[in-house]
């Protein structure tokens, strides 16, 4: 079943907390266009000027310059193959972080490529590529050929029926798939899905604001309806920054301030396909974010 392309709707674990986040746009909240400088050379900045003290992008852990490690924010393999090497966002992190986040964020990619429409060729060779990582017949050692017949068992056992695209779980960006005949859909851990996009937040607002993410700052994760997302955008989307790195990724970022209070708001668009959005505020902002 896995071998054949399937256009499925993507279903969170039933355990797992709801998907779909309704909201307005934050009232009294003062939107700017962001002045950001772009930190594409970070990591090597950081350590020109603090080599004895870099801090991790995403734990906020110290490290050494030799302890450093460079990440990409978002990884490789979600990059369409024509995408320019500068392009791609790099932070400081430690091994741990990269370790961790690297295995979810193929994890979540091997799920995503069952649904993704190939149709757009920039796409094929990044759904071609995760559907190798599962295929034993491109091991190149039995260990190797046990280890993604693994991954694809799991994989099998995580499709299940979908009867209602709008249920509890099932992420927003997908559902259009149902309306194309498909009825069919892939679990994905909640708790992974959920680390990835924060890690993209975390990553993102280093490069943006050339620093981590404070440790008193709240970031959380959202996923939205399409017809919600427009609505609340329509209104502010003159205050935002577009980021277009290659072909099949796409940032918004937008800023608001009130008094000594401030709040940015994510919204990543990947190969036109998949969205979700992020939000970083400041511990004394009253949660009025503008997906709430």
């Amino acid at each position: 079943m896995v071998g054949t392309h399937l256009r499925s709707v993507v279903a969170w674990d039933e355990s797992s907390r709801p998907v779909v986040i309704q909201g307005n746009i934050a009232n009294g909240i003062k939107l700017e266009r962001p002045d950001l400088r772009c930190h594409e050379a970070g990591v090597e900045s950081m350590q020109k000027e603090n080599s004895e003290h870099v801090q991790c992008t995403y734990c906020l852990k110290a490290m050494s310059a030799i302890e450093t490690t460079v990440d990409h924010v978002i990884a490789r393999s979600w990059y369409p193959a024509d995408t320019p090497p500068i392009a791609k966002w790099k932070v400081p992190a430690c091994n741990e972080c990269n370790r961790r986040y690297s295995a979810a964020e193929q994890n979540i990619l091997n799920r995503l490529a069952l649904c993704i429409d190939t149709g757009d060729k920039s796409v094929e060779p990044i759904v071609r590529r995760a559907r190798r990582s599962f295929d034993p017949k491109h091991a190149k050692s039995a260990r190797d050929a046990m280890h993604r017949f693994n991954k694809r068992q799991s994989l099998i056992h995580g499709i299940k029926q979908i009867s209602n695209p709008k249920a509890p779980g099932v992420l927003p960006s997908f559902r259009e798939n149902f309306g194309k005949g498909s009825s069919t859909g892939i679990s994905i851990p909640a708790g992974a899905l959920h680390d990835v996009i924060e890690k993209w937040v975390r990553g993102v607002h280093f490069c943006e604001f050339g620093h981590p993410v404070p440790a008193d700052f709240e970031v959380s994760v959202q996923f939205v309806d399409d017809e919600v997302a427009a609505r609340a955008f329509t209104e502010i989307m003159q205050f935002a920054k577009r980021i277009q790195k290659g072909p099949g990724i796409e940032v918004l970022i937008w800023h608001a301030t009130e008094t000594d209070e401030s709040i940015t708001q994510y919204a990543f668009n990947i190969w036109r396909q998949f969205r979700a959005y992020g939000t970083v505020e400041s511990s004394g902002a009253n949660g009025d974010t503008i997906l709430s």
